[in-house]
């Protein structure tokens, strides 16, 4: 178990699954968020230390998604009832963490995202906001039943 410091005022407890993805059209990564308190905040576990835990991925709140060799992000997704708590920004910070720590690429977007992305953008930081390219091709909703 490795840990991130995602320290925020207003941001609940959040601890983390990291999935690799090495057989894909290219390489990619899973960081997938909880809150409870079975692990410290910032925590990360893998696959088999998710397992023994008994770590049910339906209680997830959030995942990103990103592909390791490019470091665009291609889902980034937070339950309805966990939205607008910086959960998506911590999934944000967390994996831009992990693929740097790797010597990866920065993450970054490619203009392919959803409505909610777009205004997940929007909201971003200037400087951060430039890692994301301007919106070219609006992408389906991840929210199950939109």
């Amino acid at each position: 178990m490795r840990g991130l410091d995602l320290a925020r005022p207003g941001l609940p407890l959040l601890w983390f699954v990291e999935v690799a993805e090495p057989a894909q059209p290219e390489p990619a990564a899973t960081l997938i968020a909880f809150s409870d308190p079975r692990f410290p905040g910032g925590s990360v576990l893998d696959p088999e230390e998710a397992q023994h835990a008994g770590v049910d991925g339906d209680a997830q709140v959030g995942a990103l998604r990103w592909w390791t060799a490019t470091g665009v992000v291609h889902q980034l997704y937070v339950a309805p009832q966990h939205r607008r708590r910086g959960i998506g920004a911590a999934l944000g910070v967390g994996a831009f963490a992990l693929q740097a720590v790797r010597g990866g690429p920065d993450l970054h977007g490619n203009g392919r995202r959803t409505e909610m992305g777009e205004a997940w953008r929007e909201r971003l930081h200037p400087a951060v906001r430039h890692y994301f390219a301007p919106w070219t091709e609006r992408a389906a909703p991840m929210t199950p039943g939109t």
